[in-house]
C-alpha cells in the first residue's frame, strides 16, 4: 500500500472546482448587485471619447457569464498542472493582460465588454489557487516513478543504468607489458 506524503493533494479537480465555483459566484453576484456598473458606464465613456462605433446604450453582453465560467474554471485547472510558482503568477499576469486587451478588439467590432468582472474572478481563483497549490503538492509537483527499460530481454531499473561505475585504478593483476616502456605494443 502506498504512503502519500501530507503536503501531497491526490485530488486537484476538486480543489479546482471549489475555487472556481467561489470565483465564479464572487465575479456573477457583484455582477447581478450592479457593483461594476459605475466602471462600465467609465469604460463605455473612454471607448466614445476615443472615436470606437460602440452604441452608448450598449449593455453587457450575455456571453459574459459563459466568458467568466470557462476562464475561472480553466485558470484554475492550468495554474494546478503548472509546477513552481513563478511560472503560476506569470499564467496569472498573462491571463489578466489578455483579458484586459480582449475589451478594447471587442469595441473595434463595435461590441462593448467590460472585462472588470471576468477578471475580478480571474483574479480571485488565480490567488486562491496558487495559494491552495502552494500549501499541497500538486501531481505536476510530484517526482517521476522510476521506469524500467527493457535491455536485451532483462528488465533494468534506469536508477541501475545511470549509476556511474567506481573509477578504478589500473589493474594490478596483469602483468608488465614486455617494452616496459607502458605505451603498449610496437
Amino acid at each position: 500500500m502506498k504512503s502519500h506524503s501530507p503536503s501531497s493533494h491526490g485530488h486537484p479537480f476538486t480543489a479546482a472546482a471549489v475555487v472556481g465555483s467561489f470565483a465564479l459566484a464572487v465575479a456573477v453576484l457583484l455582477r447581478v448587485a450592479g457593483v461594476f456598473k459605475g466602471t462600465d458606464v467609465s469604460f463605455r465613456e473612454w471607448y466614445l471619447e476615443r472615436g470606437f462605433g460602440v452604441a452608448a446604450e450598449s449593455v453587457q453582453p450575455w456571453w459574459d457569464f459563459l466568458l467568466v465560467l470557462v476562464a475561472v474554471y480553466g485558470l484554475v485547472w492550468f495554474l494546478f498542472e503548472t509546477p513552481g510558482m513563478t511560472r503560476r503568477l506569470l499564467v496569472l499576469m498573462t491571463a489578466l493582460v489578455l483579458l484586459l486587451t480582449a475589451s478594447p478588439v471587442l469595441a473595434l467590432w463595435g461590441t462593448f465588454w467590460s472585462p472588470v468582472g471576468v477578471m475580478l474572478g480571474v483574479a480571485w481563483s488565480g490567488f486562491c489557487a496558487i495559494l491552495w497549490a502552494r500549501q499541497h503538492r500538486m501531481p505536476c509537483e510530484l517526482p517521476e516513478p522510476v521506469v524500467e527499460k527493457v535491455v536485451k530481454g532483462k528488465i533494468v531499473p534506469l536508477t541501475r543504468e545511470e549509476e556511474k561505475p567506481e573509477e578504478k585504478g589500473p589493474d594490478k593483476s596483469k602483468s608488465p607489458r614486455r617494452n616496459g616502456s607502458g605505451r603498449g605494443n610496437h
